[in-house]
């Protein structure tokens, strides 16, 4: 099995490649602080037992998991340069959030996990959402600032720079990275007052050096913006900057494209908003290698060109339309794909805006319901209540009421009367008279639930569910020749109902045909060799002799490994080949930067790839008691594999990426 790869020499060529200019990077600290609160956005129901349990369910969850997953989001994060541990830390705050949506600390932390993806608008709402949770949360605010110094809003960033600030005046990070953008802003008096208050703070891990220097540099900056020259030019702005836009074609065409951005760039110091003057240095960009100030200038363009667009420090109406058409397009097929997590967040981002959203309350309350852990499948209630109180017509929140009765609290007469109002308001949703047929049947109303089912099966044709619940009906009421025929209409939808299966045995062997029945229990012993009520039909025949059980069992070891690797194995080949198309458009083309970020996202991908891989392997073997010894070995030597190439991957990766450090 081949699952390795090396990178060195394709990277060595891509350093040769590259040529990029030092530029300083902000860096990002995480701070943890404040303690969250958790305003509800739900509404009392007209049963308040169940509110209480609702509430109990969600006091538990937090006491049990959130510190828990604070503490796995946290070290997750501080493994920099992962996808993997950022996409983890995302999702398990994900987890978090669907519960307990206005946790500042979980938004915070999946703001810079969301950072660290490059995922801009993302963390950007989380971080806004924090805020706005908390007045006084700094590292909101400064994680805020340092997001959008690095996209390149300077201006923006110093609001958020100052109000963390003013917050927490003393912290040494906040004002050095304050001063870093102040400088990046030529707001030079800030600059130096935030650089000369940590000048001598020990806590800072920063060259000396470089703090010095920029502090002089902001120092010469506050003298030129305060001299007769400064004043002189500042008047004389617009006449200079018509003889640039004059002068500089001629300049350019000789070759003297530094000398024209220096003037370009003295002509923004008095006149910073000059969208000709702009937009000639954006157009020698690629002759440039001043790439931190091209992106300001860029910002600065787009802001003058669209007066309208809306301020960063609020969601704003495109946010909102943005959050409201991904809800629409993907929450209900995130529920049918079972991504309940993800149906719950798209539910909980246009609650935010709209907490009487009826469709995002029954998608909340439908993700929590069908969640396997049943202390969550309550916090679908009360959702569900609300969107009733809005609209008393609601059929899917009726319906994930009468379900609550039915399953979780054993009453199938009030889950009856859920179902019946349901129907009054949506007499063509078939999963109500599904979930009414089995309440029914939980009260021996065999009639009124095969009624029930009929009418499912008249909505749904290709119902399997209806098919075998109304066989079931038959064989308890001991009709079993009308049972079988129902029964075998499921298996003609779904050959894979087990239900439907178990059932012909049992009604096969009260009419006598054990032949026919035997057919459908060898069916159970080979396709669903786990299924706890094959226990109960061990004293029937046929069964699987023990020879041919263990190779079931290791047949679908095997498979299921094999899949696995072959993952893998497709993963290298792809890696392989976008690396050589990397390199080859490389060759054409030498904006190694942008090349680079590809290169750099495919070894993520590959990481990430091996590690799922190494995950499920282990997860497989764990979970197969059974598996012969020999069997397991092989898997075994398939997890040394997979932990070497990650090994070897990761290195590549990091002494790779430190290279490239070095060139930016």
């Amino acid at each position: 099995m081949r699952m390795k790869i090396t990178v060195k020499i394709f990277i060595l060529h891509m350093l040769k490649a590259i040529r990029l200019n030092t530029t300083n990077s902000f860096l990002c600290l995480l701070f943890i602080c404040s303690v969250f609160s958790m305003p509800t956005v739900w509404a009392q129901s007209d049963n308040a037992a169940f509110d209480k349990e609702v509430d109990a369910a969600t006091k538990a969850f937090v006491e049990k998991k959130r510190n828990e997953i604070l503490e796995r989001a946290k070290a997750a994060i501080l493994e920099k340069n992962n996808s993997y541990s950022y996409s983890y830390a995302v999702s398990i705050l994900t987890e978090l959030l669907n519960v307990t949506p206005n946790d500042g600390d979980a938004l915070r932390l999946r703001g810079v996990a969301n950072k660290y993806q490059n995922y801009f608008t993302a963390a950007r709402r989380d971080y806004l959402n924090a805020i706005r949770l908390n007045s006084r949360d700094a590292s909101a605010r400064y994680n805020m600032a340092t997001l959008l110094a690095d996209a390149g809003y300077i201006d923006e960033a110093e609001k958020y720079f100052k109000e963390a600030v003013d917050l927490v005046p003393f912290d040494a990070m906040y004002n050095l990275h304050r001063g870093e953008n102040a400088l990046l802003a030529k707001k030079y008096s800030i600059c130096y007052k935030c650089l000369e208050t940590i000048q001598d703070d020990k806590r800072v891990e920063y060259s000396k050096q470089e703090i010095a220097f920029n502090m002089a540099t902001c120092k010469a900056g506050m003298a030129y913006y305060a001299s007769d020259k400064f004043l002189k030019a500042k008047k004389n702005c617009q006449s200079s900057a018509d003889n640039f836009i004059k002068n500089a074609p001629k300049k350019i065409a000789k070759g003297k494209y530094r000398e024209v951005y220096t003037e370009g760039l003295e002509i923004l110091d008095c006149d910073p908003d000059n969208l000709q003057v702009l937009k000639f240095l954006d157009g020698i960009s690629d002759r440039q290698q001043d790439k931190t100030w091209l992106e300001i200038h860029r910002i600065r363009i787009y802001k003058l060109e669209n007066p309208n667009t809306p301020p960063l420090d609020i969601i704003s109406e495109t946010d909102k339309t943005d959050i409201f058409e991904s809800f629409e397009s993907n929450a209900t097929i995130s529920l049918e794909k079972n991504y309940l997590d993800v149906a719950i967040n798209y539910a909980n981002e246009v609650l935010r805006f709209d907490s009487n959203n009826v469709k995002a309350l029954v998608v909340r309350a439908r993700g929590f319901y069908l969640q396997p852990n049943e202390s969550l499948k309550i916090l679908g209630w009360r959702d569900a209540s609300k969107a009733i109180q809005i609209n008393p017509a609601n059929a899917l929140a009726r319906n994930i009421r009468g379900l609550v009765y039915l399953n979780l609290k054993r009453n199938p007469t009030a889950a009856i009367t859920e179902f019946n109002k349901g129907i009054e308001g949506d007499p063509a949703e078939y999963r109500l008279y599904l979930n009414r047929g089995i309440a029914r049947g939980a009260l021996k109303q065999y009639a009124a639930s095969i009624k029930d089912l009929d009418k499912v099966i008249e909505l749904d044709p290709k119902n399997d569910l209806a098919y075998s619940l109304k066989g079931l009906n038959y064989f308890t009421t001991k009709d079993y020749k009308i049972a079988i025929d129902a029964l075998n209409q499921a298996i003609a939808i779904n050959p894979k109902n087990s239900d439907a299966h178990y059932r012909l045995i049992g009604s096969y062997d009260a009419l006598g045909l054990k032949t026919a029945a035997d057919r459908h229990h060898f069916w159970m012993l080979k396709n669903v060799p786990d299924d706890s009520r094959l226990k109960e039909l061990a004293s029937r025949n046929p069964k699987l002799d023990e020879e041919t059980l263990a190779q079931n069992v290791h047949n679908k070891f095997v498979t299921s490994l094999n899949g696995i690797t072959k993952n893998s194995e497709e993963s290298h080949d792809n890696l392989d080949q976008n690396l050589k198309r990397m390199l080859e458009n490389l060759k054409q083309n030498h904006d190694g930067k942008t090349y680079w970020d590809r290169v750099m996202y495919y070894l993520d991908k590959y990481l990430t790839d091996l590690k799922t891989g190494l995950f499920y392997v282990e997860k497989l073997i764990k979970e197969s008691p059974d598996v012969n010894a020999e069997t397991v070995q092989e898997a075994r030597a398939v997890i040394k594999i997979f932990e070497a190439n990650i090994k070897t991957t990761q290195k590549d990766y990091d002494d790779a990426f430190q290279e490239y450090k070095k060139l930016i």
